[in-house]
């Protein structure tokens, strides 16, 4: 499907697919996606999230576990980009991996105002929970159109897991729908703002 928003204008525009741990992984499909992409444009941007499932031992060291017994994520990206450089056009195609970087995710002049929002409002509320003596509870946030925070026990929430639900998910499983547009949205605040093209300045 051809998402049309603020980041992705149209389907020639990154990312050209996200792959999510909710639906298998499959190196050999991921590799014909990447090459369909590349041969109609000469490029292709794809997003990866850690722990996918299956791709042959790809979602991280079985040998590393976190406190509550789950496999840590290895470098899944660097070894997708090294796959990529080897199996596509010949072993021709140069790929190299990118995580967001801290500067990116600190940068004020990039900040959602309704994270920041939250955020004061939760470190607010967490202070308070403490001054008050209260433990073995967290905070959590409410909706974005009610606003306001409030307290979950440790318990209820520790090792649950959460996942994105089908109807974010696109028949593809390399892609989101509309569904998940209208939920990430508001948390995003005012529309992004679009991207200079070289090729208009040019024009």
């Amino acid at each position: 499907m051809c998402i049309r928003d603020r980041a992705r204008t149209d389907e020639d525009s990154a990312p050209h697919r996200i792959y999510l741990p909710e639906r298998p992984f499959r190196i050999g499909q991921f590799l014909a996606d990447i090459e369909a992409v590349y041969r109609r444009l000469g490029w292709a941007g794809v997003v990866v999230s850690e722990g996918l499932q299956g791709g042959n031992g790809l979602s991280g060291d079985p040998e590393l576990r976190d406190d509550f017994g789950h496999a840590m994520p290895g470098d899944l990206a660097g070894r997708l980009a090294q796959l990529v450089s080897q199996k596509l056009a010949g072993g021709g195609v140069r790929c190299r991996s990118e995580r967001p970087g801290v500067c990116g995710r600190a940068s004020m002049v990039h900040v959602s105002p309704v994270d920041q929002r939250d955020a004061e409002q939760v470190g607010r509320a967490a202070v308070d929970l403490v001054v008050n003596g209260k433990t073995g509870v967290m905070e959590t946030l409410q909706p974005v159109d009610q606003g306001g925070t409030g307290v979950i026990q440790l318990a209820e929430v520790a090792n649950n897991e959460r996942t994105m639900p089908d109807g974010m998910i696109d028949s593809s499983g390399s892609n989101v729908t509309g569904q998940f547009l209208e939920y990430a949205r508001p948390l995003i605040g005012p529309p992004l703002a679009d991207y200079v093209s070289v090729n208009n300045l040019c024009t």
